[in-house]
């Protein structure tokens, strides 16, 4: 809109009055206005396109990693174990491309934002399952014998297959 109101501003009718004493340099202008906005709306989008395909989501059972570049690469890794939460939101525009942003809360209180994530429905799916899996498995216990309380005093100590007076004390389940 800027430049075609600058277009309009530079024709030879309101540019006689606008400058007078300069009637050469009219046409340069022009072009040169011309050529900067098609620049401009040439190289934002080139640049905006590059960025997203040198972009890499990548999850695993343990972690999420994203690599950024083309030519230098950078590269986060957050592991699944310490985020608190995720969420997901979808602009207006990013919605008919299915494209939209990914906040990766941690337990620390940070959050991260990661834009134009592709898919992001998807994604976000796929990130809660492994987050939810990673999750369950830092709860789970370690089985082993005589580790869980049904399996406790089972013909471990006794020759009846009771607990003795100082394992009792230990459980605190004195008699």
């Amino acid at each position: 809109m800027g430049a075609g109101a600058a277009l309009a501003r530079l024709q030879p009718v309101q540019y006689a009055s606008w400058a007078a004493d300069v009637p050469l340099l009219r046409e340069p202008a022009i072009v040169l206005l011309v050529t900067l906005v098609l620049f401009i709306e040439i190289l934002y989008p080139v640049r905006r396109t590059l960025q997203w395909a040198g972009t890499r989501y990548i999850l695993t059972s343990r972690r999420f990693v994203l690599r950024r570049g083309t030519l230098g690469r950078r590269s986060r890794e957050y592991l699944l174990t310490q985020v608190h939460s995720i969420e997901m939101r979808q602009k207006l525009r990013q919605r008919p491309v299915g494209s939209g942003e990914l906040d990766v809360h941690l337990q620390n209180g940070t959050l991260h934002t990661f834009h134009e994530v592709p898919c992001v429905a998807e994604f976000h799916a796929e990130v809660q399952t492994a987050w939810s899996h990673a999750l369950r498995a830092s709860f789970q216990q370690a089985p082993g014998p005589g580790y869980y309380a049904g399996q406790v005093g089972l013909g471990a100590n006794d020759d009846d297959g009771h607990l003795n007076g100082k394992e009792l004390r230990k459980l605190g389940r004195e008699q």
